[in-house]
C-alpha cells in the first residue's frame, strides 16, 4: 500500500512539474508574442515623411548611412521615419513633385521657390503649428527671424540657423602665392590695390587664372547683388539696406561701375576667357593649382572652411561692409507643403531637428567613425588622410547649424561668434518684408527671363556694359519693369506702415 502511495505521489510530482514547466513555456511564449505584436503595432504607427534638402555631391550610399542613423533617433523620439529626396536638379525635382501631388512633407525653399510655392498655394501656414509643436524652433531661431518668413501676415517658413550676414566685396586669395611674392594681404585696403596684386600675379604666374567667380557671376559678392539673393528682384534698398527708398538696381551708378570694372578685368586677362564653358568645380580647379583668387563673402570660419576644400591655405580680403542687406532670414526657409501626409508630424520633425544636436551632426557631417571623428579637444575632423567628407560643404543648408560640432581649424566658439556676427551686422530696413509677385506675375517672369538672358554676359565682363546694359534695360521697361517696381513700392510702404505701428 505504501508503495502505491509513493508511486502516485511521484506521478503527481512528475506530471505536476511537467505542467509547471509547460505553463511557464506558455507564458514566455505568450510574452514573446505580445512583444512582437507590440513591435509590429509600433512599426505600423510609424509615420513616414519625405524631406527635401538640396544636398550636392553626396553619394547615395553615404546618404543612406546618414538616413538610417537619423531614423534610429526619430523613430524612438517622435515615431517618425524620414526619407531624404535625392536630386541632381533640386528645383526641377521639387517642382515636379509638388505639381504631381507626390508626397513631400518638408523642404528647403531656396531663392524664388519660397514665393513661387506660396503663389501656387502649396505652403502650409505655420502659426498655430509653431505654437503647439514648434517651441524648440521658436527658441532656437528667435521671434524676429521667424516673423521674417511671413507673407501677407502669416508665417509660411522657418529660417535655417546659419550666417545671415555677409562680409561683402570679399576675395579669397592663395596664401602660398602671397608669401612667395612677399605680399601682405593686410595691405590690400581697396579695389585699386587689389587690382595691382592681380596685375603682378598675371605677370609672374601667366599659366593660372588670376580670378574666378566663387559662385554666381563675377559681381555676386557685392552687397547690391546680395539684395536679390540670387533671384531676380529689380527693386532694392541701397546703402546696405539702410536706404528705405526702393530703386531700380539696374539704373544705379553702383551697378554700372561694377560692370565696367569686371569688363576691365576681363580685357586685362585676369578672368577665364571661356568662363561660361567651364564645367569643373571651383575647388577642384584650386586643388590643381589653376586659380589664384576667387570672389566670396566673408563670415567667421570661411578661411578654414575653404582651406579644407581647396587644398591650399586661403586668406580672405574683405573690402566692403558686413550686412544683413536683404530679408536674408527668408532666403532659404524650411517649409511644410500641402503635399504632406501630416502637418503635425512634419512640425514635430522640424522641431526635433532644430533642437537635437545628434541629428544635426548627422545631417551636417555624416556618421561618426565613418565620415568624421572627434579630436581630444572636441573638434570634428576627417577620419583618414584623404580628408574627404561628402557632407561638410552642405552643412550650412541644415535646419540649425548652431547646435552642430565645430570642424577642426575653427575656434570651438565658432557658433557663438557667428551669432554675434549676425547681430552686429548692418540690418536692412526690409527684414521681414517678402515681395508677393502675384499681382504682377506675368511681368515679373518676363523680366526675370530677360535678366537671365543678359546676366552672365554682362556681369562677367563679356560685353561692353554701356551697350549691354542699355539693351537689357530697354527690353525690361518694354516688358513692364515700371509696373513691377510700382507694385513692390506699394507693398513695402503698406508693410512698413503696419510694422511701425
Amino acid at each position: 500500500m505504501k508503495k502505491i502511495v509513493i508511486v502516485l505521489a511521484g506521478m503527481v510530482f512528475l506530471f505536476g512539474g511537467s505542467y509547471f514547466i509547460l505553463s511557464e513555456l506558455d507564458r514566455n511564449e505568450t510574452h514573446i508574442t505580445e512583444n512582437v505584436r507590440k513591435q509590429e503595432q509600433n512599426q505600423k504607427n510609424i509615420i513616414k515623411l519625405v524631406m527635401a534638402v538640396p544636398y550636392s555631391d553626396v553619394p547615395d550610399k553615404d546618404m543612406e548611412q546618414m538616413e538610417r542613423e537619423v531614423n534610429a533617433i526619430t523613430r524612438n523620439k517622435i515615431g517618425v521615419e524620414v526619407s531624404f529626396v535625392r536630386a541632381d536638379h533640386y528645383r526641377n525635382t521639387i517642382t515636379l513633385m509638388l505639381a504631381g501631388e507626390e508626397q513631400l512633407d518638408i523642404m528647403m525653399a531656396s531663392g524664388n521657390m519660397f514665393i513661387e510655392t506660396y503663389i501656387n498655394e502649396k505652403l502650409v501656414a505655420l502659426d498655430e503649428l509653431l505654437e503647439q509643436y514648434g517651441q524648440g524652433i521658436m527658441e532656437e531661431a528667435g521671434e524676429m527671424a521667424i516673423k521674417a518668413c511671413s507673407i501677407n501676415g502669416k508665417i509660411y517658413g522657418v529660417p535655417n540657423n546659419r550666417d545671415y550676414a555677409a562680409g561683402t566685396n570679399a576675395f579669397m586669395l592663395r596664401k602660398d602665392l602671397l608669401d612667395k611674392y612677399d605680399i601682405d594681404p593686410a595691405d590690400i585696403k581697396n579695389l585699386e590695390q587689389l587690382e595691382e596684386v592681380f596685375a603682378f600675379i598675371k605677370e609672374k604666374e601667366p599659366d593660372i587664372s588670376v580670378l574666378v567667380s566663387g559662385g554666381g557671376t563675377m559681381i555676386s559678392n557685392l552687397y547690391f547683388t546680395s539684395l536679390m539673393m540670387g533671384s531676380f528682384r529689380p527693386g532694392v534698398h541701397m546703402d546696405y539696406g539702410r536706404d528705405e527708398k526702393i530703386v531700380n538696381l539696374f539704373d544705379t551708378e553702383e551697378y554700372f561701375e561694377a560692370l565696367k570694372r569686371v569688363r576691365r578685368w576681363y580685357l586685362q586677362g585676369y578672368l577665364d576667357e571661356d568662363m561660361l564653358g567651364q564645367t569643373e568645380s571651383l575647388f577642384a580647379r584650386v586643388r590643381k593649382g589653376e586659380i589664384f583668387a576667387y570672389t566670396t563673402k566673408w563670415k567667421p570660419g570661411i578661411e578654414s572652411q575653404d582651406t579644407n576644400a581647396a587644398g591650399y591655405e586661403m586668406v580672405c580680403v574683405q573690402l566692403g561692409e558686413t550686412a544683413v542687406s536683404f530679408n536674408t532670414y527668408a532666403a532659404m526657409p524650411y517649409v511644410i507643403t500641402k503635399n504632406t501626409v501630416s502637418e503635425k508630424k512634419s512640425m514635430e520633425l522640424l522641431n526635433l531637428m532644430y533642437t537635437d544636436p545628434d541629428i544635426m551632426n548627422l545631417m551636417s557631417y555624416g556618421v561618426e567613425g565613418v565620415h568624421y571623428k572627434k579630436t581630444e579637444d572636441g573638434h570634428f575632423t576627417y577620419v583618414d588622410e584623404e580628408k574627404r567628407n561628402p557632407f561638410i560643404n552642405n552643412a550650412w543648408k541644415v535646419p540649425n547649424q548652431f547646435i552642430t560640432g565645430v570642424w577642426e581649424g575653427n575656434p570651438l566658439t565658432l557658433w557663438e561668434n557667428m551669432r554675434k556676427f549676425n547681430e552686429e551686422a548692418i540690418q536692412s530696413c526690409e527684414i521681414g518684408f517678402n515681395f508677393d509677385i502675384s499681382p504682377v506675375m506675368t511681368e515679373y517672369f518676363a523680366l526675370s527671363d530677360i535678366y537671365s538672358k543678359y546676366k552672365n554676359i554682362l556681369e562677367n565682363g563679356l560685353v561692353n556694359p554701356e551697350e549691354g546694359l542699355e539693351t537689357m534695360l530697354a527690353e525690361m521697361y518694354t516688358s513692364g519693369l515700371s509696373d513691377v517696381l510700382a507694385e513692390e513700392r506699394r507693398q513695402f510702404a503698406y508693410w512698413k506702415a503696419r510694422t511701425d505701428q
